[in-house]
């Protein structure tokens, strides 16, 4: 029996050994005594500390290498197949660029050349309507185009047309038939403030008071009110005055742009001959790369190739016609890696391949549609 300040057999055994509670008092009566020494303490301890790192890091390694996963987008498992639905074939169409699909889902597109119009493609039929321009008939005339690029259609069901060779984008006031001329000069292309040089893709801000205008050979990004007249200079809002490059404060070719400011404060711009995705804030002195390698090409996940059209949902998924590779990638919020959706490297004309895709567009149900310019056809790949 061990008296009050005594000390116990166990403890005169070992003086740096904390003594442990016994589990019984027949423990005790064998004189056994659980205790831990220093260099137990210290493996103990060790030992705590790994399961610890490996509690944490694990996650974190998974959810890196999941990072080329498309279920690492917002919402997860977001996808769509890979089999392509025509829509219009080249039965209908010509060369086919830029396209656009409004709140009734219904499709317009751009048919290029040699057609040189604009179609509609009510929800659920199969036959284009001609909206604006004339049929094989390029001009400069209020009711011709010459190599048209992109078409909007705004809550009033007014059409704008960004009008390459003429310098000019039309707006058609109630899908009138002859257009007005609300940004550039006809026929007078240069780098003051109302002139455009090679203008290709626009997007519009929700409230449709301004079109933001991808200048190509000026390198530059333009804002024009959806009221202006011709003539009427417009704002400098990216790029310009730095010449064609791939620094932070230069575009290189911009064509595809998009902005959705109720999700994002950047304009997503893609860099045809700089091989990039930039984001930029209107108005900013230089924007940001969040995709591509500046004048590299390629077809790995980190590469684009003469990217064109841009889009983003509401979870800041990136979507970007990557023609040269044939294929559209995606590139989750936060990553430069981008997800193969549609088409692949090689082109064709199977229901799985593209051939020099354009543009890009998606109905309410997020189906998304590509032009696919060099098969003359609209491809639909269904949400799954």
């Amino acid at each position: 029996m061990v008296t009050q300040g005594s000390k116990s057999p166990a403890m005169e055994h070992d003086k740096g050994c904390r003594q442990l509670p016994q589990a019984s008092a027949k423990m005790t009566n064998k004189g056994a005594s659980r205790c831990l020494t220093g260099p137990k303490i210290v493996l103990m301890v060790v030992g705590i500390i790994g399961l610890l790192i490996v509690v944490v890091a694990v996650p974190i390694i998974v959810s890196d290498l999941k990072k080329d996963n498309n279920s690492n987008c917002a919402p997860n498992g977001l996808q769509w197949n890979t089999t392509g639905i025509t829509v219009l074939s080249s039965s209908q169409l010509t060369h086919i660029s830029g396209l656009y699909i409004d709140s009734n889902d219904t499709l317009y597109t751009v048919d290029e050349y040699s057609n040189g119009v604009v179609w509609k493609v009510p929800k659920n039929t199969l036959t284009p309507i001609l909206v604006a321009g004339i049929l094989q008939s390029a001009g400069s005339n209020a009711s011709q185009f010459n190599y048209p690029q992109d078409v909007y259609v705004d809550s009033q069901s007014n059409v704008y047309v960004t009008d390459l060779n003429n310098n000019r984008v039309q707006k058609f006031v109630n899908q009138s038939t002859t257009g007005q001329t609300i940004a550039g000069i006809s026929g007078s292309s240069g780098v003051a403030l109302n002139q455009f040089n090679g203008l290709r893709y626009f997007t519009f801000d929700p409230t449709e008071t301004y079109m933001y205008i991808t200048d190509y050979n000026n390198h530059r990004i333009m804002r024009y009110l959806t009221n202006a007249t011709t003539g009427d200079s417009g704002t400098l809002v990216a790029g310009g005055g730095n010449g064609a490059g791939n620094n932070n404060n230069q575009l290189n070719s911009p064509w595809g742009i998009y902005y959705l400011p109720s999700v994002s404060n950047y304009m997503y711009i893609t860099n045809y001959d700089g091989n990039t995705l930039m984001r930029w804030i209107p108005g900013a002195s230089s924007g940001e790369l969040i995709a591509g390698i500046p004048n590299l090409t390629g077809s790995s996940s980190s590469l684009l190739s003469n990217p064109m059209g841009v889009k983003i949902d509401i979870y800041q998924n990136v979507f970007v016609v990557d023609r040269n590779n044939n294929r559209v990638q995606m590139f989750c919020p936060n990553s430069s890696i981008g997800i193969t959706i549609a088409g692949n490297v090689v082109s064709g004309s199977a229901a799985t391949q593209l051939n020099g895709p354009r543009g890009i567009a998606f109905d309410s149900s997020m189906n998304m549609y590509i032009t696919d310019y060099s098969n003359y056809r609209i491809q639909k790949f269904n949400k799954l």
